[in-house]
């Protein structure tokens, strides 16, 4: 399994598991946004914040997940934070 399928896998299960709260069990593409697409909502990004610092061991800063638009780029966050 390379870098790329293990940093996808795990925001798979970690996106599935904070969707289970409100009742919606779909699957995405790497390329959907979060809001336009997941239609995260702001507890959910929060929860998504917190399980991605313990994942890499490490704070998030702001400035960097307020970038993210789609989910290939907390792919890539992840990714870069673990290599």
């Amino acid at each position: 399994m390379t870098t790329q399928d293990t940093a996808q896998h795990w925001l798979e299960t970690h996106l599935k598991k904070i969707r289970e709260y409100s009742g919606i069990n779909q699957t995405y593409s790497m390329d959907d946004e979060l809001i336009r697409d997941v239609h995260i909502d702001s507890l959910e990004l929060l929860e998504l914040i917190a399980a991605i610092e313990e994942y890499t061991e490490q704070p998030l800063r702001d400035e960097v997940w307020m970038k993210w638009r789609r989910l290939q780029d907390i792919v890539d966050y992840l990714i870069n934070a673990t290599a």
